[in-house]
């Protein structure tokens, strides 16, 4: 009976990118008015491999929002929602595995303006945006700042913008379906309109 030995054949494991961070500059401004610039520095991955870089923060009411999905560029510019202790995270991946990395901001309300006012100047820049995916995100940072505002929930003119930024969110999720041109999902919950989740989930 004849052995039939076979050659071994050395397998390398893959390993998630390591060793890096997530980098906020500024680390505290105010919601909707300052550009904060954030990064995912040092991350190393398998040599050759492309790395993918996802950015996204956690609203109050405990869900993630992307900002920047699985692109090739590890830094993402981007106004932020009201947030005294607000979490952004990044996800780094190489097609393979992932490993994330937080870091936290204070996002503030600048006292000497008007809140509302800012909100709605944020608002009228919606429609301006080329990418409706770019709208959809700059709705939900829209959406938490009134969320997160300390206003007499019975307020006509909070409850009108809340509507306005939902219909917002509906005509440019419309749009985007029936393009079929983005994987991006967008759950849009409107719960009596005493706060207004827009989750947006790039797929």
């Amino acid at each position: 009976m004849e052995t039939t030995l076979i050659p071994a054949r050395q397998v390398t494991a893959n390993t998630p990118p390591a060793n890096g961070a997530i980098v906020a500059h500024p680390v505290v401004g105010y919601a909707l008015q300052t550009v904060f610039t954030i990064s995912c520095s040092d991350w190393v991955g398998v040599d050759g491999v492309l790395l993918v870089y996802g950015i996204s923060f956690l609203t109050s009411l405990g869900t993630w929002v992307a900002l920047q999905h699985n692109n090739t560029s590890n830094t993402h510019t981007t106004v932020l929602p009201l947030g005294y202790n607000l979490t952004v995270a990044c996800t780094v991946g190489d097609g393979v595995s992932a490993s994330s990395a937080t870091a936290t901001i204070s996002s503030m309300m600048d006292e000497t303006e008007d809140n509302l006012g800012i909100i709605d100047d944020t608002v009228a820049l919606i429609n301006e945006r080329s990418s409706y995916v770019d709208s959809i995100t700059l709705i939900a940072i829209c959406a938490e700042t009134l969320n997160s505002l300390e206003i007499d929930e019975t307020r006509g003119d909070l409850v009108a913008r809340r509507r306005t930024l939902l219909e917002l969110a509906l005509n440019a999720t419309t749009i985007l379906t029936a393009n079929q041109t983005t994987g991006l999902a967008s759950s849009i919950v409107d719960t009596s309109a005493e706060t207004l989740e827009v989750r947006v989930i790039l797929a």
